[in-house]
């Protein structure tokens, strides 16, 4: 009997989880090792803006104080979250902290035609990760005004993102979106967010590299790191909802494929540069600094490459595992980081 592919789509998410579930995930975590959650510390820069205004140019954006205090307004939310699964003090905080944005309703939009993606979803993302772990700590009226705040900025941010099918934000909302699809137990969520991953490895090239963020000048190996993370925050997520992201593939390609490019381009970056210097548009858009002549990589030893932490728990024996430790003393080490990128406190969730 054939099976279309929507039906499959669905039979999947009905699956129950597989043996991966037994370890900690970001939506259901294992905190085993109460020290790993407090090593980070712990910094309030003040509350979250009233207006989320930033730099229109791309080079001033990210080194403007806007984007400094949203970024370690971000680092704390993750801290919080990992410390309130260990501490009934922090997780009293951090309600009162997700309370306390809901009912002032900070971060409006001054011009809904430059939205700033990155910085509503460093910030967001923590927010709804804290609430799923935390929904039955909440009473019927607080649930009410924490889910309408949610929802008010997935409305605000709307679908037309999801329509470029193709890079770093479009995975980062998928894992908003699959989180708050846990959190509400919305199957519609959850599809939504399953069908941005398939996209996504769907648009894979025959050598793993990913469209679009492969093209980013000086940052194309970051931004390619940046979007393989988002990706496997967002598989890591569906699996609490029960579908098993990992395991998908289309024409032979996986998750697997484009951490291999990775590893690869990074140990010979010829095999990144041709993408990085064919697209005018994409090139201009690089971190300041860095060119095809001299890539950024500095992710690899730092919290960008945490996300490396949840995708080596769930293969420990694939081929990519042994590579990517190999490459990084970061994850060699016994490091943390700071914590403020998709995959947040990732060692604090998974126990160890």
């Amino acid at each position: 009997m054939r099976v279309s592919g929507l039906l499959l789509g669905l039979i999947i998410s009905l699956l129950p989880l597989t043996a991966a579930a037994e370890r900690g995930v970001i939506l259901t975590p294992t905190p085993k090792n109460s020290d790993l959650c407090f090593r980070t510390a712990l910094n309030y820069p003040g509350p979250l803006p009233p207006v989320l205004e930033m730099p229109l140019d791309y080079a001033e954006m990210y080194v403007s104080q806007e984007a400094d205090y949203l970024d370690r307004y971000a680092a704390f939310m993750n801290v919080l979250v990992a410390r309130a699964l260990v501490s009934d003090e922090m997780r009293g905080r951090l309600k009162q902290e997700m309370l306390t944005i809901a009912r002032t309703k900070p971060m409006k939009w001054p011009d809904k035609d430059n939205p700033q993606h990155h910085f509503e979803f460093i910030t967001l993302m923590p927010y709804v990760v804290g609430y799923a772990h935390h929904k039955n700590s909440f009473t019927a009226d607080e649930r009410a005004e924490v889910e309408g705040w949610i929802s008010s900025r997935l409305r605000l941010i709307g679908n037309s993102l999801l329509a470029k099918k193709a890079n770093s934000r479009v995975y980062h909302l998928g894992s908003i979106i699959a989180a708050y699809g846990y959190a509400t137990q919305d199957p519609k969520l959850t599809r939504k967010a399953f069908n941005v991953y398939k996209t996504a490895i769907r648009y894979l090239r025959k050598d793993g590299s990913l469209r679009e963020d492969s093209e980013r000048g000086g940052s194309a190996l970051s931004y390619t790191s940046a979007s393989i993370g988002n990706l496997v925050t967002l598989a890591d997520m569906l699996q609490s909802s029960g579908v098993d992201a990992y395991s998908y593939s289309h024409n032979g390609k996986s998750i697997h494929d484009a951490v291999s490019f990775l590893i690869a381009a990074s140990n010979d970056p010829s095999l990144i540069y041709g993408y990085a210097t064919q697209n005018a548009k994409q090139r201009n858009l690089a971190i300041p600094g860095y060119s095809p002549d001299n890539f950024d990589m500095t992710w690899k030893e730092n919290d960008m490459f945490a996300w490396a932490h949840l995708y080596m728990a769930r293969f420990p024996d694939h081929r990519n595992t042994a590579a990517l430790l190999k490459m990084s003393k970061f994850l060699r080490g016994d490091h943390i980081g700071y914590v403020n990128f998709p995959a947040g406190h990732s060692r604090c969730f998974l126990g160890r």
